[in-house]
Formats: structure tokens, sequence, C-alpha cells
């Protein structure tokens, strides 16, 4: 496990690590400043990247022709623009969760009482706590408000970039535990057993043979069933919980469900549950979601059509 105290060995002082070191001083400068100057440069980033990374527009704009079939043409595109706003905002709140103060970031950190109850009941069972979670922009704001609550342990994908991956740890161990890979499915169970929680957000196209094809809004795609082996756990449960942002406000409403008592149950049926739970979340801030990721780019049957091909109509083989 990697935390501030023990970070993965590297030579983060050599020449070219020096850009990563430049951007993420510009990073913590701007996120330094007022609230609308980090919101100004959040917007305009987002301006930035959907005029120059073309090839993210469109697979943000296939996914979401997949999974909103009723928006009309125009109103897809406006979701993409609105998205890509995100996708900038994204970038800043990574910062505002790695660099600001306790203080700074709880006022705008906003939790009802019943999310509150929630996780104070996880933290106080003495369980393992599975935090099932989404790919929201903002998953950042979301692990430090929980971890402030019910410190745990996050699943990570490590960085090549070894000032990124340590910057990333330090980041993200402010008010939690530790880190671990995203392979290392013993440092989970060891956190679950020792009654940590643990986020886990399994809703990418991972690569791997422990998985499942099963719907998420309706498009069979595939799910990695490490949420079943979690869930086998002695003592173990499993928990909801997500941000949404609030523009007009400039606050994160964090959302925490009680333990889930459908869990554990067969692979099928327990990836298929927790699609839909996710989907739930992201149809209340759909744009907040990160839909530039190819989420559906493994089919069931090979032979199946490329949904990211040019030619591609949505509808025609589900």
């Amino acid at each position: 496990m990697y935390n501030r105290e023990n970070l993965p060995e590297a030579n983060v002082w050599s020449p070219k690590c020096l850009p990563a070191h430049l951007s993420l001083l510009l990073l913590r400068a701007i996120v330094a400043l007022p609230d609308p100057c980090i919101r100004a440069a959040g917007s305009f980033l987002g301006f930035i990247a959907f005029h120059l990374l073309k090839k993210r527009v469109f697979i943000t704009r296939r996914n979401l022709e997949i999974c909103y079939p009723e928006l009309s043409g125009e109103e897809c595109e406006k979701l993409v623009r609105k998205h890509f706003h995100s996708v900038g905002m994204g970038i800043m709140e990574t910062g505002m969760a790695w660099f600001w103060s306790r203080e700074r970031f709880r006022k705008h950190i906003v939790i009802d009482e019943e999310s509150l109850k929630n996780i104070e009941e996880a933290k106080k069972s003495g369980k393992g706590t599975i935090v099932l979670t989404a790919h929201f922009m903002h998953l950042e704001i979301m692990a430090r408000a929980y971890g402030e609550i019910y410190p745990g342990v996050g699943v990570y994908k490590p960085n090549r970039n070894p000032v990124f991956e340590q910057a990333q740890i330090v980041g993200r161990t402010w008010e939690n535990i530790g880190l671990v890979t995203n392979h290392d499915i013993k440092g989970m169970i060891k956190a679950l057993r020792e009654g940590h929680s643990l986020w886990y957000a399994g809703d990418q196209d991972y690569r791997t043979k422990s998985r499942v094809f099963v719907p998420f809004y309706g498009f069979k795609c595939l799910t990695v069933t490490g949420i079943t082996t979690l869930c086998k756990v002695k003592n173990a449960q499993a928990v909801l919980s997500y941000t949404i942002r609030d523009d007009k406000t400039f606050t994160y409403h964090l959302y925490a469900t009680a333990a889930l008592p459908e869990f554990p149950s067969t692979p099928e049926e327990d990836c298929a549950r927790y699609n839909r739970l996710i989907e739930e979340a992201i149809r209340k801030a759909p744009e907040q979601y990160m839909w530039l990721h190819k989420r559906f780019a493994t089919r069931p049957d090979p032979s199946m059509k490329n949904v990211y091909d040019a030619d591609y109509r949505p509808g025609t083989d589900e």
C-alpha cells in the first residue's frame, strides 16, 4: 500500500520530469486563486479541450448517442459541450482536492443528514466497506470528502510519469489511509478485512478476463467482476457514494447510501446491479460523468461492429 510515508521509488528530479513539475505548480497556483478565477480557468480549459481534442469529442458524442438516443442532434451537441466544461473543471477539481486546506475544502462540500448518518454508521460497524462509485469528473472531490468522515483505501491505476504518480498518491491520501493498484486484489481484501473503506469504480472498459457483459444504459458492455470477489470478504458490506456539482453555488453534494443488502450475488447480477446504481446517479447530472472514455469498446461478440467506427449507427445491433 502506498501513502505519503511510503511512496514508490523513482527519480522525480530528472530533466524529463520538469514539465510535470511545472504543470503541477501551475495547477497549485490556479486553485489558490479566488473561486471565480478557478471556475473561469476550468471553463477556458474545457473550451480549449473541446476544440483541440477532436477524437475525444467524437467518443463523447458517440457514447451520448448510445446512452441518450431520445436526444435530438442539437440537444446531444449541447450536452457534449457541457461535458467538456466539466472536463476542464475536472482538472481544477483535482487541484482543489489535492491542494486545498481543510477549511477551504469543507466550505464547498454539502452533505445531507441521511448521507452523513449512513457514512458514520458504516464506519461504526467495524466492517470493511466497499464504496461503489463512478468516474465523475470530480471523483477526487468525492474521495477526499468521504475520507474526511470515513478514511479508507483507494484503488488506482499507476501513472507512468513518476512525478504525477507521486503527486496522485500524496494528493489522494490527504484524508485517506493509502492506495493499492487496480491489480492488487490481495491488498484490497486486506484493507476490507482490517475494517477500512475501499473505493471501487469499475465503470471502465478494463481489458481483463474477469468480466461479464451486462447492460449499462440498456447497452451490454464489459463490466469487471471484482465487485463480487470483494463483497465475499467476510463481514464486508457495499454502499454507493458519489458527488454532484452545483454550478450555481460552486458546491459539491456528497451522497451516500446505507449498506446495500443485495450484495454479493452472482457476478452477472452484482455487475448489472452496480451498473443500474451508477446509471441512476449519472442521470442526475450526465454532463459531469466521464464520457470521453471508450466505455463500449469491447463487444460481447468479436464479430460485432466497433461502436466507435465512423459509420456505426447506434441502435443497429442492440
